[in-house]
């Protein structure tokens, strides 16, 4: 779930309030976990508590595609916010055709071998 905290261009296309919708999907029994935003200016230190408040699993994501570095990155601020899991990037973006892993790829696995280890 995208979200933008502050007035600008995108917050007309975006989940302007995670807490309140997942509070109500979750009244619905709907929602076990949430993909939400570690992007430091969408105030995810008050964000990710208040969904986790709630009894929902917070999976951590910036980038849908990212960089090793930007990977490395976001699991940083995943783990900083106190998510609970990663959203590590679609399966095109982590593996060539032939099966063998992308330069992403090798970065997420070391990324869910530290994660693992520190849960």
């Amino acid at each position: 779930m995208s979200h933008q905290t502050s007035p600008g261009p995108a917050e007309y296309a975006t989940a302007r309030y995670p807490a309140f919708y997942m509070k109500k999907l979750k009244e619905m029994n709907r929602a076990t976990h949430a993909i939400l935003a570690v992007i430091e200016s969408w105030q995810p230190e008050v964000v990710i508590p208040a969904v986790k408040d709630l009894g929902i699993k917070v999976i951590g994501e910036i980038w849908i595609e990212p960089t090793p570095a930007q990977q490395r990155k976001q699991a940083h601020l995943a783990k900083r916010y106190g998510c609970d899991g990663l959203f590590v990037g679609t399966l095109e973006n982590l593996f060539h055709c032939d099966g063998s892993m992308t330069a992403v790829g090798k970065e997420t696995a070391k990324t869910i071998g530290k994660w693992m280890v520190n849960a």
